[in-house]
This record gives C-alpha cells, structure tokens and sequence, in this order.
C-alpha cells in the first residue's frame, strides 16, 4: 500500500469499505477486480454457486449518482415504442448486448436493467422504480432541463456546436461534441471526470430538440 501513484498500482478511495467483503471472503474461490475510470473499482467475489460484486465510487463521500457519466446519454430520447420492445425481448432473452444506448440506459436507471461486467452484457432485473423518477434520481439532469430556455446556440458544425447558456445571470460559454468545454465553476473544477456538468447537459437537450424536430 502506498499514499503515492505507482506503477501498476490500483487507486482506491474510503480502503476501509473492502471490510464489507470479510465475511464473505472465505467462500470465495477466487477474487477479480475491474478499474474505472476516475477511481471508480468494482471488486468480484466467485463462490461455489454465485458472485457478489462490490462497487465502489472513488471515495467514501463520493456517491455513484453523483459521478454523472451516463447524463449524456439520458438526454437522449427514447420512445415508448422502443421500450416496450426491449421489455419484450426481456421476456425470452436474459441478457441483451445489441440495443441503442439510450434505450439501454433509461430502462437500467429505472431499475429494469443491471450491467454484468464480466460478460459484458446487460441482464433482466426488476426494481421497484419508476421511468418519471429519472429527473429525480438524477438532480443535475432536472437543473439541465431548467436551463433549456436559456441556451443560445452560436455555431453547429459536424464535430462539435458552440452556445451560450445563460445560468444564475451568467452567460457560460459551452462547447459540446470534440473538445467538451463549459466556462463554469463545476467544470472549471472537475472537467468531465465526473460526467457533463448542467451546461453542457442542457445543450445537449437543446440539440435532442433539433434532432427529433426534424
């Protein structure tokens, strides 16, 4: 263990939530651990007749909401067409792998879809939430929506499109696509480590508009 980076070295944040997996650990048959990006672990544990999977955000005062890195693709729409396919396929298919992201990623963060990081695959599941609650599990994405109004766009091209959204009395300047950039203090700060901060987000609603407009 070391407080400094190392080569090969796996960053760890809060080390003392591994005691959660000390019960368990005599049953386990073997130990596989997955890194994220931004410090985010994800720690395997493989008995005789199952798996148990801890994960872990980067620190212990960090929740996993917070980090963000599925927003963009929630500001995507999906129809309730679409869902009701995927609900479909769920009922003879246990797992999935080919389905458009956005469809994917609003069914799992209503609780209908877990994430199998050693098969690399979507998997059934069913948790008592609800599709209305996403703005609501997800704060940063409702701030977004607020600010809609608010977005002037100054330039599209094909790789990126440059806006002005105006939060708070102040008119931050947002590039969304290559080169993701926002004058606020979150992105200032954070970049995109923790996922897109609610300018960029609220362009990229902006943008949705556009896209299903036509």
């Amino acid at each position: 263990m070391s407080q400094h980076v190392t080569p090969g070295g796996l960053e760890l944040g809060g080390i003392r939530r591994l005691l959660l997996l000390k019960p368990l650990g005599r049953h386990a048959k073997s130990v596989r651990i997955y890194q994220g990006p931004a410090g985010v672990t994800a720690w395997e544990l493989e008995a005789e007749n199952a798996r148990f999977l801890l994960l872990l955000s980067a620190d212990d005062w960090r929740g996993l909401s917070g980090e963000g890195q599925a927003l963009s693709t929630l500001t995507k729409r999906a129809s309730s067409g679409e869902l009701a396919e995927l609900r479909a396929a769920l009922h003879w298919n246990g797992s999935l792998q080919d389905c458009a992201p956005e469809v994917l990623m609003r069914y799992a963060a209503c609780g209908g879809l877990g994430y199998d990081l050693r098969g690399r695959s979507w998997f059934h599941r069913e948790l008592p939430f609800d599709l209305k609650k996403i703005d609501e599990l997800n704060p940063r994405l409702a701030a977004a929506r607020k600010l809609v109004s608010s977005v002037t766009i100054e330039a599209r091209e094909a790789a990126q499109t440059k806006a002005y959204v105006t939060s708070n009395g102040v008119a931050h300047r947002v590039t969304v696509g290559e080169s993701a950039s926002c004058t606020c203090p979150w992105f200032m700060k954070h970049a995109l480590s923790r996922g897109p901060c609610k300018h960029l987000l609220a362009v990229e609603l902006v943008l949705e508009d556009v896209r299903e407009a036509r």
